[in-house]
């Protein structure tokens, strides 16, 4: 489910707001709300849960990778816009 979420991130959206409804709850602005802090919560846990498998330095290391790709990106694109 978790390759799921991340690749189809408005598809899964949907899929949890279809279950809360079958659990009966029937505000969609509840429902959502409730969606978001259940994805914070479980997020949350299991990233410090990875953390701590991982270990300090790995996950260092993943923040400087990931960190350094995306200002990488930025650069590419900010400098496409100029041409």
């Amino acid at each position: 489910m978790a390759l799921y979420r991340g690749y189809f991130g408005a598809g899964i959206g949907i899929l949890i707001l279809a279950a809360l409804s079958v659990l009966g709850l029937t505000d969609i602005h509840q429902m959502n709300g409730l969606k978001a802090l259940l994805g914070a919560i479980i997020g949350g846990y299991g990233g410090a849960l990875i953390a701590r498998r991982l270990g300090s330095v790995a996950v260092r290391r993943i923040v400087i990778i990931v960190g350094r790709s995306m200002a990488e990106s930025m650069f590419i694109k900010f400098f496409r816009t100029l041409v």
